[in-house]
């Protein structure tokens, strides 16, 4: 079991464009414990010690106008767009990364490239539906087939709004599965995860968001590095 938490804290604006189009800034929060971590932005692999905490803060920043968008720290990762038919919404991406070539042996980093698409869907203006699929490419250089970091994977989401706490100002649950199927088979994980929000809603074209989430990562398969699953 891997355990994360993560603070979002998002405003959002729709006052240069009008419609479906809008602007999202803001910042987010998150700490984990790794072995596989940046501390002060070095990078450093400690297979013997215990699991490092690390703190990050992660800016968010989304600008979508007819139908295009680009964004980082947010659902909506990378440069793709979105078309909104008559019941649902589809929405194509891609993005790239870092990461580790060898993560258990090499601090050297290397492009990581993700290919995706979400079909999401609102109903009655209080619950959010979505599934996507993502391919992620790595053309990484471990030294051990279990530990390779190309894969796909299927993700579901749904946030639904439960209460009402005052005039244009909203709380909710959500709940997060991941399904992630790599190359290397100790990489393999099921997320699940659980989410609180909250929506004020400060003037006709702005809102300030709160998203705090746990999530909990089961691994599939032992690692040949450990002789044991991660955890």
């Amino acid at each position: 079991m891997k355990t994360k938490t993560s603070l979002m804290l998002i405003t959002s604006s729709s006052i240069i464009f009008a419609g479906e189009n809008f602007i999202e800034l803001g910042a987010g929060y998150t700490t984990a414990k790794d072995n596989l971590v940046y501390i002060k932005e070095k990078k450093s692999i400690d297979l013997i010690n215990s699991p490092t905490q690390q703190d990050m803060v992660i800016p968010v920043f989304t600008l979508q106008y007819n139908g295009f968008f680009i964004g980082t720290g947010n659902d909506s990762e990378g440069i793709g767009y979105c078309y909104d038919f008559e019941d649902f919404s589809l929405e194509a991406s891609i993005n790239s990364d870092k990461v580790f070539e060898d993560p258990y042996r090499s601090t050297k980093s290397i492009d990581l490239v993700e290919m995706g698409v979400v079909v999401s869907k609102t109903m009655y203006e209080l619950l959010d539906i979505s599934l996507g699929y993502k391919n992620i490419q790595v053309d990484d250089k471990v030294s051990v087939s279990d530990t390779q970091q190309s894969a796909n994977q299927l993700n579901f989401n749904t946030e639904a709004i439960l209460l009402t706490l005052g005039q244009n100002s909203f709380a909710g649950l959500g709940y997060h599965f991941t399904y992630h199927d790599s190359k290397g088979k100790s990489n393999s994980y099921l997320k699940n995860g659980i989410s609180v929000f909250t929506i004020f809603e400060l003037a006709k074209d702005y809102e300030l968001v709160s998203h705090v989430m746990y999530a909990d990562y089961k691994f599939n398969e032992k690692n040949s590095h450990f002789s044991k699953l991660r955890d």
